[in-house]
């Protein structure tokens, strides 16, 4: 319990405090240790500690304590040396009969005598600055003598002197701050120009909010055509909560219609739902829900999470909207590149096919006309005789060669242009066995298994063997790019039934199947 102090019960008290005091040669000393300290660091929270700890060793005290105002009138311990360690520790919010609050709100020094403390007396002066109460400077006596008025004069000087320190100190940390945004915005902006793929350039826009902001997470959601979200880049944490649906539709919406940043003040109690785990095992508090617009079109949501209740300054919301429009650009940008380097390689592919085919034909024209020269030489040579009877054999073996050599000069040309297809009657058994054997060494290296079930007695099939090998090799290509990591590859034929009007078998089926991921249904 606290009672005031009766200033003038013992004047000979007083006088020997203020003889301790050292008079005015005394004060301007410790006033000016105090002025130089502002020299002396640019962290803020060092300054505080060092100007109590000058103001305890100035009067000789036990222990001093300094706190500021916060939101509304409470006054928050912000530096604590030796008073009370366990009810006031800092950031605790001082009672209202607490000697600093007194102090705080009627602008000028006080005293007390504290009984829990053995009635040590308590002295507070206000914190004065720009004509502002910011908070209050509080020292407690080694006794219960009271202080004099020469005392609280100085304490008094020393309060609006390390005001006007702290306030200096503020503004610094606060351009430092500044600066340090800009920078980063900046820095941010270049980004913008980059070509690296728009993931990375995504996740260093959340890395330079975590550390300008000092927030605990920062996500980035994308918005896909039917309105879903899709998490892009995250910081800080895995982004498990930002990706919940429920959670995530209703800020769509919400954003959409507002086009303004929207505040969730405690996520792990949403308004009208079930309080989930997920933000407790995340351990988040507060979110704000900045818009990315580009043309008045909602294309994402740039999410910052705090682990505390928290209220964002206009000027970090400025800054969050600056961030957002910055995404808003890079996310169109990246999408543009990518469509630029789609179209760009499709006009390779296309530039690159017609060279490929206008050399074909020139290749296959040039190679026919020698082939079919020679092949004729053969037949002359062969009907006058000049081939003795026991090189029949040769004669043979190389008009077969040259009827293979055609066969590819055939293929070649209808890669340059089309030709009518050579049908003939096919063992389509045969066909895809073939096939797979031609790609027998391929699928090993990629350790694919092959498993074949092939349908006996089929019947043949009228069609063009190029173009039907092609198409089953193709398929078969497909399928190897997509085990990559090994697999089995089945393949199949079987026939299949006509209608019930017709009587055999109408078509024939030639299944491939693979053991890979596959495409995605989307896709």
């Amino acid at each position: 319990m606290s009672k005031t102090a009766d200033k003038g019960s013992n004047p000979g008290e007083s006088q020997e405090r203020t003889k301790r005091g050292g008079g005015r040669s005394h004060q301007l000393k410790v006033l000016f240790r105090i002025s130089d300290l502002i020299n002396s660091t640019v962290n803020n929270a060092t300054l505080l500690r060092r100007i109590v700890r000058e103001t305890v060793e100035a009067f000789d005290a036990s222990g001093g304590l300094l706190a500021f105002s916060g939101d509304g009138d409470d006054l928050r311990v912000e530096v604590n040396q030796g008073l009370d360690a366990r009810t006031l520790k800092v950031d605790t919010a001082l009672p209202a009969d607490n000697l600093a609050v007194k102090a705080f709100h009627e602008k000028q020094v006080v005293q007390a005598t504290d009984t829990k403390a053995g009635d040590r007396v308590d002295m507070a002066a206000p914190l004065r600055a720009e004509g502002a109460t910011i908070g209050a400077l509080v020292i407690r006596g080694r006794s219960s003598e009271t202080f004099s008025a020469d005392d609280e004069k100085l304490l008094l000087a020393i309060g609006a002197q390390a005001a006007r320190i702290i306030h200096t100190s503020r503004l610094y940390e606060r351009l430092s701050k500044q600066t340090r945004r800009l920078e980063t915005l900046f820095e941010t902006g270049q980004l913008l120009i980059s070509t690296d793929p728009l993931p990375e350039v995504l996740n260093r826009v959340t890395e330079s909010l975590l550390s300008i902001l000092d927030v605990k997470q920062c996500t980035v959601l994308l918005v896909g055509k039917g309105h879903d979200l899709q998490l892009s880049a995250s910081s800080g944490g895995a982004g498990h909560y930002a990706q919940r649906r429920e959670a995530m539709e209703s800020l769509v919406e919400k954003l959409s219609a507002r086009g303004e940043p929207v505040r969730v003040l405690d996520v792990k109690k949403p308004e009208g739902r079930r309080p989930g785990k997920l933000p407790r095992q995340e351990r988040l508090s507060t979110l704000l829900a900045v818009p990315i617009f580009y043309q008045q079109r909602l294309v994402g949501i740039l999410n910052v999470y705090t682990a505390e209740p928290r209220q964002f300054e206009p000027e970090e919301m400025r800054l969050l909207k600056a961030y957002a429009s910055l995404c808003g650009v890079a996310i169109e940008n990246a999408r543009r590149h990518e469509r630029l380097l789609t179209a760009a390689e499709e006009i390779r592919l296309a530039d690159r096919a017609n060279t490929l085919q206008a050399l074909t034909g020139e290749i296959a024209r040039e190679v026919r006309n020698p082939l079919t020269a020679s092949q004729l030489a053969l037949d002359v040579l062969h009907e006058q005789g000049v081939f003795p009877a026991d090189r029949t054999a040769d004669y043979e073996l190389l008009t077969q060669t040259n009827g293979r050599i055609d066969q590819i000069i055939g293929r070649m040309e209808s890669l340059a242009g089309r030709r009518p297809p050579q049908l003939e009657w096919l063992d389509m058994n045969r066909l895809v066995d073939d096939v797979v054997a031609l790609c027998h060494h391929r699928l090993a290296a990629r350790q694919i298994m092959i498993h074949k079930r092939f349908t006996s007695d089929l019947p043949r099939v009228l069609a063009d063997r190029g173009e039907i090998q092609l198409v089953v090799l193709q398929v078969i290509a497909n399928a190897m790019e997509s085990m990559r990591h090994g697999g089995i590859l089945n393949v199949a034929t079987s026939p299949i039934a006509g209608p019930d009007d017709h009587v055999g078998i109408s078509m024939i089926r030639v299944n491939v199947r693979d053991t890979g991921p596959g495409l995605d249904p989307q896709v």
